[in-house]
């Protein structure tokens, strides 16, 4: 039901089946304890004046924005250099992880998984 426009990032390289499973335990916990959405979180690590402060945000994986589970989750996998802060990513930061693809392949339509009824 998104109308916005979403891109495809593929990885260069796959993740080994090992690391993979690795990190889809971690997604799948992650997901079931429910952890919460980190709105002040997303909002400062986009500051980057707190950050050269010292005052961005410190490792807290207790609640999450899109950004910092991407991170962690690529951490967990052994793509993303392991002394990363995920919780200082943003978007841009993570779309330009080298272990990605470039450029990123915009995707503009969604095939639809429901039949008509």
């Amino acid at each position: 039901m998104y109308k916005g426009k979403a891109w495809w990032l593929p990885l260069q390289e796959p993740i080994a089946p090992d690391q993979l499973l690795k990190m889809q335990m971690w997604l799948r916990q992650t997901y079931n304890e429910r952890r919460p959405f980190a709105t002040l979180q997303a909002a400062k690590a986009g500051m980057i004046f707190l950050n050269r402060l010292g005052l961005g945000n410190k490792l807290d994986l207790s609640a999450l924005f899109c950004s910092e589970l991407v991170t962690a989750a690529l951490q967990i996998a052994g793509v993303v250099d392991p002394y990363i802060n995920p919780s200082k990513q943003t978007p841009a930061d993570v779309v330009n992880f080298p272990c990605f693809s470039h450029p990123p392949i915009l995707i503009k339509s969604f095939p639809s998984r429901c039949k008509p009824q």
